[in-house]
């Protein structure tokens, strides 16, 4: 039982340590050929580069011809470029992670090799240790040292890690997040606590604004003023033309009753049928000039009216508007428009 515990926690400790650098499928050798190819170049550009002691982009190099196509001597080229540029606990899992993959294709030679590197290097290792206290307990609780994520339930064991300064970040969900910076020694363990996590205020929920009444929109519409108000805007129009007609067809028939009559007194009666008919028209348009000025003052006042109305406030009433043609033909012809009404 003691065993399987301690196997558990290296391998949490490896998996926490290193990235994921081996896809499930991989150890099934179902690497392509191209894979293999690349694989291939990747390793043999990571072993120039250890030679020229070039140790961490030579790791680089490694890592990803491990991605492509897994290998005991890639972990274990690996391990030593970790190694000697100083990050053990990465050269540490490299070798535990070598001996694993060799025990298991059969492979003792190289799993000797891996576990007597691995060995070597465990008491030299830097190790942390996080303490979650009360925080363990808190749902969708997240831990982070830099950009790695740990499962939180590691909290309390001694993980290996590569000597330097590290950032250790805890948060969960509704809590405002607690970070700690820890420099790591090789050899070394340190240990770092957090104190419960505070909660983050509450959105007050918006409050209910009583509304007081039936809301009233205010009406847009035109009124009856100003409904009245083009409609006399309109008679203006029309007598203003009619009254340039009528002094126009006025003066036709003076200039041609000109030549019948002398004066005021006229030889024949068309020239007195032509003279009686230019003042019949001139008065016309005499009238029409009053129409015009009398509806057109009609309708700015009916105008002012509607847009001095606040109608959003207004009590309706009972409005009513009348406009009539007035044509008066007894005596002198006369015509013009009637406008009654209340509002």
């Amino acid at each position: 039982m003691a065993c399987s515990r301690i196997a558990a926690i290296l391998s949490l400790t490896l998996t926490l340590s290193m990235p994921a650098f081996y896809p499930p499928t991989a150890f099934a050798g179902e690497a392509t050929a191209q894979q293999k190819a690349a694989a291939e170049a990747l390793f043999d550009e990571g072993k120039r580069l250890k030679k020229e002691g070039k140790y961490l982009e030579a790791a680089a190099k490694l890592e990803q011809s491990q991605q492509l196509d897994p290998g005991v001597g890639t972990l274990l080229h690996l391990g030593d470029a970790y190694e000697e540029a100083g990050r053990l606990a990465s050269a540490w899992a490299s070798f535990r992670q070598a001996a694993s993959l060799a025990h298991e294709s059969q492979d003792s030679r190289r799993q000797r090799i891996a576990d007597a590197r691995a060995n070597k290097l465990a008491p030299k290792l830097g190790k942390l240790s996080i303490d979650l206290g009360s925080n363990s307990g808190i749902d969708g609780l997240e831990l982070h040292r830099g950009k790695v994520k740990l499962v939180a339930s590691v909290a309390g064991a001694p993980l290996p890690v590569d000597a330097g300064e590290h950032t250790i970040v805890v948060s969960a969900p509704g809590h405002e997040a607690q970070s700690q910076k820890v420099t790591i020694r090789d050899g070394e363990t340190e240990t770092i606590s957090f104190a419960p996590l505070v909660k983050l205020p509450e959105s007050p929920p918006k409050p209910d604004i009583p509304v007081v009444g039936p809301v009233v929109e205010p009406d847009k519409s035109i009124g009856t003023a100003g409904i009245g108000a083009i409609v006399l805007a309109g008679g203006a129009v029309i007598a203003t033309g009619m009254t340039v007609f009528f002094a126009v067809r006025a003066k036709q028939l003076d200039d041609e009753a000109a030549e019948h009559c002398e004066g005021v007194a006229c030889r024949d009666m068309e020239g007195e049928e032509l003279s009686n008919d230019a003042k019949r028209f001139a008065h016309f348009g005499t009238v029409g000039v009053v129409v015009a000025g009398a509806a057109a003052a009609g309708a700015l006042s009916l105008m002012i009216a509607e847009l001095t109305t606040d109608s959003a406030s207004a009590t309706p009433t009972d409005t009513t508007l009348t406009v009539a043609p007035l044509l008066t033909v007894a005596g002198t012809p006369s015509w013009g428009l009637s406008l009654g009404g209340r509002w």
